[in-house]
């Protein structure tokens, strides 16, 4: 729980894998649900630090929690320093979304992205899903998994399959004539 210059930096996680022997403190502070009022204050102290490293299930929880406030929701999605496999696993708010794609806190997937645009950007591409995708990071493995993949028959995916291929090649080619 403890490191040299985080000091409450997996403080959820070490209390959740230890809920048993930490039942009543578990209960008190994030209660039924991660509803508890009190877990939004923990969130507020827990953010205070510089990084965090709750596990992925800690996270999802935290965004799913209806008590803890959309700023505190924004400090702990900058502060974590793992990322979400699934962004469907976080009910549905275009503002917790968009923060956390453009942080880069959502694994780069083709589900990922295809769920972000289908529900978030219907009919263009964003700034934030560009930036994440254009992200060096990320594009090798976007690539990768788009290709490995079979086209999906839905037209707003086939859309945004082919939105990205072309998007992709202009921001290249845009790219090496001014590394040139």
């Amino acid at each position: 729980i403890k490191n040299n210059e985080n000091k409450l930096s997996n403080f959820l996680t070490f209390l959740f894998d230890n809920k048993i022997i930490y039942s009543n403190v578990f209960s008190y502070l994030i209660g039924d649900n991660w509803n508890s009022e009190k877990l939004n204050k923990v969130i507020s102290i827990l953010t205070e630090e510089k990084e965090l490293m709750e596990e992925e299930l800690i996270f999802l929880n935290v965004l799913n929690s209806k008590v803890i406030t959309i700023e505190n929701k924004y400090k702990f999605i900058r502060l974590n320093n793992k990322k979400i496999s699934d962004i469907n696993t976080i009910s549905y708010n275009d503002e917790i979304w968009f923060y956390l794609m453009k942080e880069n806190k959502i694994e780069p997937t083709r589900k990922n992205i295809l769920s972000y645009f289908g529900k978030v950007h219907k009919e263009c591409l964003s700034q934030e899903l560009l930036n994440f995708i254009c992200n060096p990071e990320n594009k090798k493995n976007i690539l990768k998994d788009f290709k490995k993949e079979e086209k999906n028959n839905d037209e707003k995916f086939t859309k945004l399959e082919e939105t990205l291929i072309n998007e992709y090649e202009s921001y290249k080619r845009i790219n090496d004539k001014f590394l040139d």
